[in-house]
């Protein structure tokens, strides 16, 4: 099982607790996720990060679409809620 250390999460542009995601997971044998550094609230690297979401979604084979857009106000909002 992955060790989620985040008490909120985001499943679709959504917060959802780390219960939620826990049930989620052990559900849904599909899991894709990107791990993105944070230093003093600010993310790292993140165009090479959502590059690899990506890849991943397009290897996996699952249908879906990601944008860049997204992706970031995702990552903020974790942030934010997260206290990071």
């Amino acid at each position: 099982m992955i060790n989620i250390v985040s008490e909120k999460n985001i499943k679709n542009g959504q917060i959802i607790s780390k219960k939620q995601l826990e049930v989620l997971l052990s559900k849904d044998n599909a899991k894709i996720y990107e791990v993105i550094r944070v230093i003093n609230g600010k993310l790292i690297f993140l165009k090479e990060h959502f590059s690899r979401m990506k890849e991943s979604i397009r290897l996996s084979g699952l249908e879906g679409v990601l944008n860049f857009g997204d992706f970031v106000k995702s990552a903020k909002l974790l942030i934010e809620e997260n206290e990071f």
